[in-house]
């Protein structure tokens, strides 16, 4: 539902559209922005999705990622440095139900 404002209502929230969203070629920088709280991973294979996961935990990011290998591979390692950050994973590895949280 749009308002008057051009700002999208969601769940009770006004969230404002961006004219120009900004475009990003280096995933560091979303990383590492301190208005990003959130990474959604999509490059899918092993590497960099696996270094970037586990960077964007350490700076203290919830990551949702539908990548199977690397889940399969480094799940756990994965899950435990979450826990330790004090953040989430969602793995959606079928079907985008969710089958891994933390």
């Amino acid at each position: 539902m749009n308002d008057e404002t051009g700002a999208t209502r969601w769940i009770g929230q006004s969230v404002e559209r961006l004219e120009d969203p900004p475009l990003v070629t280096e995933a560091e920088k979303v990383i590492e922005d301190p208005d990003v709280e959130i990474v959604i991973e999509v490059i899918g294979g092993e590497e960099p999705a696996r270094t970037l996961i586990l960077k964007a935990i350490e700076q203290g990011k919830h990551v949702v990622t539908a990548n199977k290998e690397v889940m399969a591979k480094h799940g756990p390692a994965i899950l435990a440095a979450a826990a330790a950050r004090g953040v989430s994973v969602a793995a959606l590895l079928f079907r985008l139900s969710p089958s891994i949280r933390t």
